[in-house]
């Protein structure tokens, strides 16, 4: 099987590598297949690891309930909390690291989504998954922002 190491460009956010387990992947793959009818992307929660050499580990993810209506976003925060909590009791090791949605590019949306997670977590991880198969591959990236 394939590496699902990807790395980190740009500025210095202490991140160096993000490790995405398999499962991950198909969640959010999942989550996009399942997606209400006219969803353009779907958003999530990544839970894992950030070790002191600067390796993210991305081992579990949940969906997160949002909508989009011109430029303007709502993320549902009461059920991303509830599912953190319930989640933290079943996995204390795991911590919030970042958030994925599906697309092939950030927009100023992204920026206001990762603007809620970086209220959430220090450094968090945008791992941006083209489930449309856009270039005729399924293309994963990672983005690390500084406040």
């Amino acid at each position: 099987m394939a590496s699902t190491d990807i790395f980190i460009d740009g500025e210095d956010s202490g991140v160096r590598e993000v490790q995405v387990a398999p499962v991950v992947l198909f969640n959010v793959l999942d989550h996009f297949i399942r997606r209400t009818e006219g969803k353009q992307r779907v958003i999530g929660t990544l839970l894992g690891r950030l070790t002191s050499t600067g390796t993210v580990f991305v081992s579990d993810s949940f969906p997160l309930p949002h909508s989009e209506n011109g430029d303007e976003v709502a993320v549902d925060s009461e059920y991303h909390k509830k599912m953190y909590e319930l989640h933290n009791r079943v996995t204390t090791s795991e911590e919030l690291v970042g958030w994925y949605a599906t697309g092939t590019e950030p927009d100023i949306k992204s920026v206001i989504i990762h603007e809620f997670y970086g209220r959430e977590c220090v450094n968090p991880v945008h791992l941006l998954v083209d489930a449309k198969l856009s270039n005729g591959r399924f293309d994963i990236k990672a983005c690390v922002s500084r406040p």
